[in-house]
């Protein structure tokens, strides 16, 4: 019943025609089985109806997410937590779930049992360990620089070898352990 076209069963069918695939359930307030039979092969994760539970509109989305990236245990979405996708993680903040792209975290830093990822638009603090966050972000883009800080290699601008400092485009400033300074200098000869 959406207003204008494509209504959201012709929508899907269009996105299955052209071998688009992404993830998507319907909400609706029709309740025919008719309705129901004509969405279901399409093929969407779920088929909720309205009035909706918002807890369970969170929870269908996750699981949406987690069967289209095949991630078998990924992170629920309780207020500390996030959900990997290949590019992006999704993550919850207040009351919302906040796309961030993995090529936009400078850094993450941890402290505790807490992990906060900084990005130009904003902090992010999820309740992970470092080496969980370097385990599921599982980019080479990003090393460990520090035991509590995982750094993006996209974001630096320079590297003080002798006073064990990175300095990242957007200006912050960045500790060099000498364990993974070794580590980093044996990964890349260039700097011998």
């Amino acid at each position: 019943m959406i207003h204008g076209k494509p209504d959201g069963i012709a929508l899907a069918k269009k996105l299955n025609k052209n071998n688009i695939d992404i993830p998507f359930l319907f909400l609706s307030s029709m309740q025919t089985k008719v309705l129901f039979d004509e969405a279901k092969l399409t093929k969407p994760i779920t088929y909720l109806l309205k009035p909706f539970n918002k807890l369970e509109l969170l929870f269908s989305l996750e699981l949406a997410m987690e069967k289209h990236y095949e991630q078998s245990n990924s992170l629920s979405l309780d207020t500390n937590n996030a959900i990997l996708s290949p590019a992006s993680l999704f993550i919850k903040k207040n009351k919302s779930i906040q796309k961030v792209a993995v090529d936009a975290i400078n850094y993450v830093e941890v402290e505790e049992k807490y992990s906060s990822l900084v990005c130009n638009e904003g902090n992010y603090l999820i309740k992970l360990s470092l080496t969980k966050v370097k385990e599921l972000l599982s980019n080479p883009n990003f090393i460990q620089v520090h035991r509590n800080f995982l750094i993006n290699m996209k974001a630096i601008k320079e590297i003080y070898l002798e006073d064990n400092l990175i300095v990242l485009i957007s200006g912050q400033k960045i500790p060099f352990s000498e364990r993974h300074k070794a580590a980093f200098i044996k990964a890349n000869p260039i700097l011998k």
